[in-house]
């Protein structure tokens, strides 16, 4: 949700679809193929955006055995950031969270807690996530810009 109001603030032009959920592979299978079917090609998006690790490589799989090329038919942008994301072709641009500091701020109040240090109130806590920009989403070598803090940084460089 917070995707699609964001994109409609930068955009209010952008046509945003939703395609599948995170689910088994052969459900996440049908639903892209049943999407595809039902458009012409000129109706295709630009680009799929995939909330987790599962979903972005059965996305890449699926427009890969359609003949859809990633990134000159269609972007693909994932999230959290895998290993084989990196060492695919290509490679997938993600939303990279902070793990280790999610790790370390959720042990961190668990052990308050238990040692009756803080509250079992809920806690919320805001972490910056970083866009790291590959080959399956345009033609740079490298771009990384961090969101959420005011010390954003972008690199680009073309090939």
């Amino acid at each position: 949700k917070g995707f699609k109001e964001r994109s409609k603030e930068i955009r209010a032009s952008f046509r945003l679809s939703d395609l599948v959920s995170d689910g088994q592979t052969e459900v996440l299978k049908r639903d892209i193929n049943h999407y595809f079917e039902k458009l012409d090609r000129s109706e295709w998006p630009t680009a799929i955006y995939s909330l987790s690790q599962h979903s972005t490589l059965v996305i890449l799989s699926e427009l890969r055995r359609k003949g859809i090329r990633v990134p000159d038919d269609i972007a693909l942008i994932g999230f959290d950031d895998a290993d084989w994301m990196q060492t695919t072709w290509p490679s997938i641009s993600v939303v990279s969270q902070p793990v280790e500091e999610i790790a370390l701020a959720a042990m961190e109040t668990l052990l308050a807690r238990v040692s009756g240090e803080q509250s079992s109130s809920p806690i919320s806590r805001r972490l910056s996530c970083s866009l790291l920009i590959r080959e399956s989403t345009q033609k740079y070598t490298r771009i990384s810009r961090n969101y959420g803090s005011k010390n954003s940084n972008v690199q680009r460089r073309k090939k």
